[in-house]
């Protein structure tokens, strides 16, 4: 283990280090991050392939004091090198991408294109692809002992990571704080959407027992896999401990090992692609008020990361964990999507 003696956790960040300035290897990590530089089928805007590179080197400018966590960056946090064959292939795939999506939102016929017919065939299998890619990878750190952490990329990225999540740790539940259901059934054709991630989710992997979506302002009703009934649950304000809000720590239900994802289009000054939504938390209340991104930096959960998250606090030098106004504005959605018996269901649960 890396000698700690010399490092000062006060001081500026080296940036011939590590993930946060941290000075530790892989080997000795618990926690690895998992950059996943992709972005095919991003609907409005794009850039997050590119978001892993970003934050690294911003993530010099974020302080380790973390009151929720106390040392828990002592246990060793590693991010690795986005890689490049799969930045390469995101770039091409997502050209042929926007070509399909413009085409088609125009009302052209594909059937009538084999152009078009070839780019979305290239487009699926590579999403294949690269669902795979993040299974095999997931999978080698679990059974390494790491926790592991994605870093998307869009928000197809984790797809590959849930399977080897279950397949490891048998069943889990999710928590997913996101302005957009992403329950959508192949949205503009594409298997493996970014719109379609939580629908892939719970139609491939049966261990995946219960999903609870916080801070959804917009999404779609017909999404659902037969197999699958919803609740929904309205709050009034608070994440963790802020107003009351139920299970908000541990959702009822949901098992011992919850998967922790945030997609920063829930917060009202996210500048990311993807549509953006009306309303939303300050980012820097997003996280730092969630016990649950603490609880994975300390070896209790699995953890996810997407769409240029910090794991286990947010902030700038400084301000520490618990900048902004926090809460939600006015009322957020809770979102919560179990397995059941075949139908489909959405019921307002009694306030």
């Amino acid at each position: 283990m890396t000698d700690l003696s010399l490092f000062d956790p006060n001081g500026p960040s080296n940036p011939k280090n590590n993930i946060f300035g941290l000075p530790f290897n892989e080997e000795e990590s618990r926690l690895i991050i998992l950059p996943i530089p992709w972005e095919v089928t991003v609907s409005y805007g794009e850039g997050t392939a590119r978001a892993p590179e970003h934050i690294f080197y911003a993530s010099m400018q974020v302080d380790l004091l973390d009151a929720e966590t106390d040392d828990a960056w002592r246990k060793g946090i590693y991010m690795r090198q986005p890689d490049k064959k799969i930045l390469m292939k995101s770039d091409y795939l997502r050209k042929e991408a926007e070509l399909y999506i413009n085409f088609t939102s125009k009302g052209e016929i594909m059937e009538k294109n084999s152009f078009m017919c070839k780019s979305l065939k290239e487009i699926n299998e590579g999403s294949t692809w690269l669902n795979h890619w993040a299974y095999e990878q997931t999978r080698s750190l679990l059974s390494a002992g790491k926790l592991v952490a994605v870093l998307g990329g869009d928000h197809s990225a984790p797809l590959g990571y849930f399977k080897a999540i279950a397949e490891h740790y048998g069943d889990f539940g999710i928590l997913q704080i996101d302005a957009h259901c992403d329950l959508r059934k192949s949205y503009e054709n594409f298997d493996y959407s970014h719109a379609s991630v939580m629908y892939n989710a719970l139609r491939e992997t049966p261990q995946l027992k219960r999903l609870v979506q916080v801070g959804v302002r917009a999404g779609e009703r017909d999404g659902l896999p037969d197999s699958h009934a919803c609740r929904r649950e309205e709050a009034d304000d608070g994440l963790a401990g802020r107003g009351g809000q139920r299970g908000a720590e541990r959702p009822g239900g949901m098992g011992q090992r919850v998967d922790f994802l945030l997609r920063v289009d829930v917060g009202r000054d996210a500048g990311v692609a993807g549509r953006q939504q009306p309303g939303g938390r300050h980012l820097a209340g997003r996280v730092g008020d969630s016990k649950i991104a603490g609880e994975a930096a300390r070896g209790r959960q699995a953890a996810r990361v997407p769409d240029g998250g910090c794991p286990g606090r947010t902030g700038r030098p400084g301000h520490g964990v618990r900048g902004g106004d926090g809460g939600l504005p006015g009322r957020f959605q809770v979102r919560d999507i179990a397995h059941q018996q075949p139908g489909l269901a959405f019921e307002p649960v009694a306030q």
